[in-house]
């Protein structure tokens, strides 16, 4: 089985991580991601969403009608680098591939089924969890990176989030509690998820989630030490 490493979008601020992520390969990313914010430097594959896809690649809109459509979904400031980077510098080719986010919730669903799982999705699953799911369902292992993993506020490199409202089409709640069974039942690995933002490495390991042995292991030999704060 392959292993693929999948970035999300909750940014770091104190602990440089992309040493760390290079370390597992190409990634794949998703929406408007680029590398190079301590989200590793490598491009590897991009999934977009359905309203993504069809901007970007279906109708190819222009820098300007990307900039009026989203502003206001996305952060002024990262939209403002994402379309000087991805449209005036060209790194929309420097990906290996581009590919177009399709929830398959009763796929996923059947799935959750097979591994016993009591979860299941009842809102459509986002970017970010539907290629976890495809990883899974095309024979890769998947580890994750820069997901929540607890219910916390959500922070996004990119997002424009508002405090305590929720999404009118995705259930985040219900999200994180399948990639914390997931983990927990070793058919992903979110040992990265558990990284708190500090200056030095430092595992949260609460609700019975901990890091697995390999993640911890790499982790504590790239930067010499590594907690577990339980």
């Amino acid at each position: 089985m392959k292993n693929l490493l999948i970035i999300g979008g909750k940014p770091y601020q104190k602990l440089v991580l992309t040493d760390l992520l290079d370390l597992f390969g190409d990634p794949m990313r998703f929406n408007i991601s680029l590398p190079g914010m301590n989200n590793g430097s490598k491009y590897g594959w991009l999934a977009l969403c359905n309203h993504l896809w069809k901007s970007l690649i279906e109708d190819k809109v222009t820098k300007e009608e990307f900039h009026s459509s989203y502003l206001g979904h996305y952060h002024k400031e990262y939209l403002d680098i994402y379309i000087n980077r991805f449209f005036e510098d060209g790194e929309k080719d420097y990906f290996i591939d581009i590919l177009q986010v399709l929830p398959r919730r009763k796929y996923y669903n059947l799935l959750l089924k097979k591994y016993k799982s009591n979860l299941s999705f009842t809102a459509l699953p986002g970017s970010g969890i539907s290629m976890i799911f495809e990883c899974l369902l095309n024979g890769y292992f998947p580890y994750i990176s820069n997901f929540r993993i607890f219910e916390e506020s959500r922070k996004s490199l990119y997002v424009e989030t508002q405090e305590g409202q929720p999404s009118e089409v995705h259930n985040y709640k219900e999200e994180i509690q399948i990639i914390q069974w997931l983990h927990r039942n070793k058919y992903i690995d979110a040992s990265l998820c558990l990284l708190d933002d500090m200056n030095q490495p430092c595992f949260i390991s609460r609700n019975n989630l901990k890091p697995t042995k390999k993640v911890y292991s790499i982790v504590h030999g790239l930067y010499g030490s590594a907690e577990i704060s339980f």
